[in-house]
Order: structure tokens, then C-alpha cells, then sequence
């Protein structure tokens, strides 16, 4: 084994950094090795014969050790990192080996013949298709003007063998020659195998390396996007809440403004207006309490987003009624709640309140048109439950969504409304928090000049069944 290996390590191993060239190194390496053995067993055969009584007519032995000592420097050229070189040089002296036995004993020769065989698969494996094509063309012109030399000039071969009986001495150099075929053609088939399964095996991890890619490339993009879509959820309720503000302190300047008067009544007449000042006081309290616990949810909202809490539906949507209840006033639009019952669940009651909100927004901006008659200036709001789904839809009978804008309604800064109405991201951050937050869906119909009505609807989550995922 360890011949075997110093063997192979320094002689054979090929050392080109191509692929391809590795593969045409390894097989010129065992092509030479193989020629030096045989040239040898050549040589030790022709003193053999020298020996015999019988006059030598074979091949001068000092060609014999000349041909196996170019065949040995070959070798050491090739380990030198001249395989190219190498490999043309030893072409070439095959080549005119063959072209000396044709020469010599006649172009039907057998063994010439399987010698050029040889020859056209050794220039094809080792110098590529085009070489092969050329020493093929080399071959049939050598052959045809040998022939025509031997036929028609009367060229003198020697053709003794032509008399001799067919020997197994014969029949083995035969057989030599066909295995050295087969030999450089399956080692030529065997490396092209292994480098279409070592291109095989990169291309699969490659793509295990770009499917991983792609994922992380997805994960990426998915986490850029909910960062960007938090963001675009706090621009958007901060505007809501700029836009909500002036109905706020218009709520609450009224009663206060009432009850600054009437406090002036009562410094001059203690005895009246006590009633008056009572009543707007209390408004003044209640319309200040709303506009903390808004400020607060929003406040709440920002720091906490991911906050879970097992909330009323109806008690979120009566708040959303409230917080719009000017903006509804000041449209003349009325707004009606139908709720077949309580509806609990377990989730962001902040982001709920989102949804409601937005929904609302739209069916109040989508209300208060100028070409939108009083008697439809109407909002109509259904909560109810379906085995365990939750089903919250808003309808209005406003201006409508043509056609061709229903499918873009939900994409982000898409808006058929203007610039001081809305920034086009209602819709989309309404898409994110239902499916993302709440696993549900959200669906849109609408019709030009008579209303839309927009159904989400998401999976009841009782408390119960929080415990028992978590247990």
C-alpha cells in the first residue's frame, strides 16, 4: 500500500490548478507510466530474442531504451507543471512510432493500425476535440500516401511477417493495444463522471446555500418591514391624533366656556345659574377624562405596541365612537352600533382600536362629500360572532371606490384622497394588524355613488385557551 501511494503522490497525482487540466494530467500521467513499463517489457523481450539462434528482425533495442527514456522525461516534464507541452511531445512520438511501423512493415500492419486508433483517442483525451480532429485528418493522409508509396512505386517493406502463422505473441501485442483503448477511454469517461458529480454536488449546495439565502433575505425584508410598518403606525397615530385633537378641545372648551360665564352669573347672583354650572362642569370632566384616556392609549400604544390583554369588542368600538363623535357631528353623519352580543378576546386592545379607528376615518371621509345627500350620511356598524369567528365589518353609503382602485386600496401610500384627508397608509397598517395581530382577514366591497363595506374577520381567542397553549 504504501508503494501504491508513493506511487500515485509522486507520479500521477496531478498538480494543474484547472479542473480540466487535472483531469487531462492524471490520465497523461498513467499514459506515461503505462509506455515507460511497456517499452521496458519491450526491451527485456528483444534481448530475449537477441539470445535466440534465430536472426533479430524487431525493433533496435537502443530505440527501445531511447523511447523509454523520452517517455520518462516526459513524466518528469508533466510534474514539473508542463503538461501541455508534455502531453504534445508525447502525441508526437506515439504518432511516429505508428507511422514507422507503417513505413517499415506496411500500412496493413494490424498493430499500426490499432496504434493510430490509439493515437486519434489519445489526442482527443489529452489536447481536446479540435487536436483530435486534426491528428485524424494527420492519420488518413499519412495512411493514403503510404499506400500509394507501397502500391504504386514498388516501395520495398519488409512483409516477412505476412508469411509467419499467427502467433498468441501476435494476438497478445493485438490485445494490448485495444485494452490501452478501452483503458484511456473509461479513464477519460470516469473523470468526466466525477467532475459532472462534483458540479452536480455544488450546484445542490449552492442551492441549499441560496434557498438559506433567500430565507434570511425574506427574514430580513419581513422584519424591515414590520420595523418600517411600526413606524408608519406611529406617524399615522399621531396624525390621527392631531386630527382628532381639534375635536377634543372643542368638546371641552364649550362647556367650559359655559361655565366661566356662569361662574361670572354667580359672583353677581349667588342664587342662579348653580344648575348651569353644575351641568357644564360635569361636561367639562367628562370631555377632559376622554381626551387623558386618548392621550393616554396613545401614549400606551407607542411605548408598549406587542401589549395583550382579554378586552371587550364592544367596549373598544363604543370608545372609538366617542373619540370620532365630533368628527361625526360635524359631518351630520349618523353612526349606529348592532351587536348581537359581548365579545371578549385575548389580544392588543390598542390595536384593535386602531382598526375600528381607521375604519371609521374612512367611512366618515367617505360620508362627508359634497355630493353625498343628508339622508345617506350614515354609518352602520355590525359586531358579531360566528361559531368561534370574530365578524366586525363597517358600512357606509359615501361616494365609493371605482373599480379600478379596489385592488390598490390596501397597498401602502395609495390614497384617492387628499393630501390634508390622509396619507394612504390607513388601509395598509388595517391589512397588517388584522392579519399579522389577529390571524384574520380583511375584505373590501364597494360600489361607485352608493358605499363600501369593509368585514374583518379573526379567530375568537378566549383566555381558556391562551392558558392552555402556554401550559
Amino acid at each position: 500500500m504504501k508503494g501504491i501511494h508513493f506511487l500515485y503522490t509522486y507520479l500521477i497525482r496531478p498538480l494543474s490548478p484547472n479542473e480540466d487540466f487535472q483531469r487531462r494530467e492524471y490520465i497523461l500521467n498513467i499514459l506515461l507510466l503505462t509506455s515507460i513499463a511497456l517499452t521496458g517489457l519491450s526491451t527485456l523481450s528483444a534481448l530475449v530474442n537477441k539470445l535466440d539462434p534465430e536472426p533479430y528482425q524487431g525493433a533496435p533495442i537502443a530505440l527501445l531504451v531511447t523511447i523509454a527514456c523520452l517517455f520518462a522525461g516526459l513524466l518528469l516534464l508533466s510534474r514539473k507543471g508542463h503538461f501541455f507541452l508534455s502531453s504534445s511531445i508525447f502525441i508526437t512520438i506515439f504518432g511516429l512510432a505508428a507511422t514507422y511501423a507503417s513505413y517499415t512493415w506496411g500500412t496493413d500492419l494490424p498493430w499500426s493500425l490499432l496504434a493510430y486508433a490509439l493515437l486519434i483517442v489519445m489526442s482527443g483525451v489529452l489536447l481536446g476535440s479540435r487536436a483530435s480532429l486534426a491528428v485524424t485528418i494527420t492519420v488518413a493522409a499519412l495512411l493514403l500516401f503510404l499506400s500509394h508509396l507501397q502500391l504504386q512505386t514498388g516501395f520495398a517493406t519488409m512483409r516477412y511477417w505476412r508469411a509467419e502463422v499467427y502467433s498468441m505473441s501476435d494476438a497478445f501485442v493485438s490485445a494490448i493495444l485495444c485494452l490501452a483503448i478501452g483503458v484511456v477511454s473509461w479513464l477519460f469517461s470516469r473523470e468526466i463522471q466525477r467532475s459532472l458529480k462534483r458540479a452536480r454536488s455544488s450546484e445542490d449546495a449552492l442551492k441549499v446555500e441560496r434557498d438559506q439565502l433567500e430565507i434570511k433575505v425574506q427574514e430580513r425584508t419581513r422584519a424591515l418591514e414590520a420595523a418600517q410598518l411600526e413606524k408608519l403606525s406611529q406617524m399615522n397615530r399621531l396624525a390621527k391624533f392631531g386630527r382628532l385633537a381639534g375635536g377634543f378641545f372643542h368638546d371641552l372648551m364649550s362647556p367650559l366656556s359655559a361655565l366661566s360665564l356662569n361662574l361670572e352669573v354667580l359672583k353677581t347672583s349667588p342664587e342662579k345659574g348653580l344648575e348651569d354650572v353644575q351641568m357644564h362642569l360635569e361636561a367639562a370632566m367628562k370631555t377632559t377624562k376622554r381626551m387623558e384616556d386618548f392621550i393616554f392609549s396613545v401614549k400606551k400604544q407607542i411605548q408598549n405596541p406587542g401589549l395583550v390583554e382579554y378586552f371587550s369588542l364592544n367596549s373598544e368600538i363604543h370608545s372609538a365612537l366617542q373619540v370620532l363623535a365630533y368628527r361625526a357631528s360635524q359631518a351630520k353623519v349618523q353612526i349606529n352600533l348592532s351587536a348581537s352580543e359581548e365579545i371578549h378576546t385575548l389580544g392588543s386592545l390598542l390595536k384593535f382600536m386602531q382598526i375600528v379607528t381607521n375604519l371609521l376615518s374612512n367611512a366618515l371621509d367617505a360620508s362627508d362629500d359634497p355630493h353625498v345627500p343628508p339622508e345617506r350620511r350614515r354609518i352602520d356598524i355590525s359586531l358579531s360572532r360566528e361559531d368561534e369567528i370574530v365578524v366586525f365589518s363597517v358600512r357606509d353609503q359615501g361616494v365609493g371606490i371605482p373599480p379600478e382602485n379596489t385592488e390598490k386600496i390596501f397597498e401602502s401610500f395609495f390614497s384617492t384622497k387628499s393630501r390634508d384627508r390622509g396619507m394612504g397608509i390607513g388601509l395598509y397598517l388595517v391589512k397588517n394588524l388584522v392579519e399579522n395581530d389577529f390571524l384574520g382577514t380583511i375584505t373590501a366591497e364597494s360600489e361607485l355613488g352608493k358605499g363600501s363595506t369593509f368585514t374583518v374577520r379573526f379567530p375568537l381567542v378566549r383566555m381558556t385557551d391562551s392558558i392552555a397553549s402556554n401550559g
